[in-house]
């Protein structure tokens, strides 16, 4: 079973072999370079929802976002070790907040409601207080008690880039993310088609 809780490589290496394809037959059937297949696969790039769930139909495996809600909680996991600094899996990240986006004011208090779990990497922690925080207001409800519980980090953290990208990255931060030190590019939590 596929669950968007699993990293995209997982998902799309799991719907291609399913389908019985090889890496260039999917990305021929989904009109996109076999590299972008490969680099997915591998977890070298985070593709965006859009072309994710490309891939995955052009696996025949349907993607569906009727379903209720996932809890915010279950991004806990979604910290991606690379042996280096690390970073959110972007790719959850973005699938949860385009679910969010569709879900009804009720369903959204209710997916916000739990706390990241136990031991979730702190810069992870604080990107999930802070989208609580920012959804939360955005809906006209107050934020969960737990966001207060998660201290903002001690020192600014970004993804890697130029001076001149984190620049632009803090000038289009999200306030709630920008007050828990996180640098965030508003777009990172945007699916764009790619």
């Amino acid at each position: 079973m596929l669950t968007l809780m699993m990293p995209a490589a997982e998902i799309l290496t799991r719907a291609r072999h399913g389908a019985g394809l090889s890496v260039r037959a999917l990305a021929a059937r989904a009109g996109v370079p076999t590299s972008t297949v490969t680099r997915i696969e591998h977890g070298r790039v985070d593709p965006t929802w859009t072309t994710l769930a490309k891939l995955l139909a052009a696996a025949g495996t349907e993607v569906t976002t009727t379903r209720p809600l996932t809890p915010l909680t279950a991004l806990s996991t979604a910290w991606v070790d690379d042996g280096g600094a690390g970073a959110p899996d972007w790719t959850r990240v973005r699938a949860w907040l385009a679910a969010a986006d569709h879900a009804p004011r009720t369903a959204l208090a209710a997916a916000l409601a739990a706390p990241p779990r136990r031991g979730t990497h702190p810069v992870l922690a604080n990107l999930l207080a802070g989208l609580a925080e920012h959804l939360s207001d955005a809906a006209g409800h107050p934020a969960p008690a737990w966001t207060t519980r998660v201290r903002p980090l001690p020192q600014a953290w970004s993804a890697p880039g130029t001076p001149r990208m984190v620049q632009a990255w803090r000038a289009s931060t999200p306030p709630a993310l920008a007050a828990r030190n996180l640098i965030v590019d508003a777009a990172t939590l945007v699916d764009h088609a790619a």
